[in-house]
């Protein structure tokens, strides 16, 4: 085997002139796909346009990644005021049960309220909103 040919499959990786000549077509026609898809003349052309390619990928990446933290943040916002709504609702049957229903009860046996045998009871809601995975709260 001539030097110059042990020098270009040792460039190539290959131990062999097989194996450097099947290395060197799938470089060719991956070259050429690479032309084809940049639309570009030239190996500088194509080049310039996959680096472009990959800056877009990565600035999408990132946006990607801010999105989904604004909405873990929103889902977590959402999240609080549900609880809150939940809490209060608790609060108010807790207020009608301790308060008002007593006070209507009394009034039904000192004779008063005759339409009506007894007032209704109100259970609370004590619901249990889910967390997100992930979540910082």
């Amino acid at each position: 085997m001539p030097k110059d040919l042990i020098a270009i499959l040792a460039a190539l990786g290959a131990t062999d002139a097989a194996q450097g000549l099947q290395i060197a077509t799938d470089r060719a026609a991956f070259r050429t796909k690479v032309l084809s898809a940049t639309k570009a003349e030239s190996d500088d052309a194509a080049l310039g346009t996959l680096h472009a390619w990959q800056r877009d990928a990565s600035a999408a990446a990132d946006l990607r990644v801010q999105l989904d933290a604004d909405r873990k943040a929103r889902a977590a916002e959402e999240r609080k005021g549900l609880l809150a709504a939940s809490e209060s609702l608790d609060a108010a049957i807790g207020s009608y049960e301790t308060r008002i229903r007593p006070q209507g009860e009394r009034v039904r046996e000192l004779g008063g309220a005759a339409s009506r045998d007894e007032l209704d009871e109100i259970r609370p809601v004590n619901a249990t909103i889910r967390r997100l995975e992930n979540s910082a709260e």
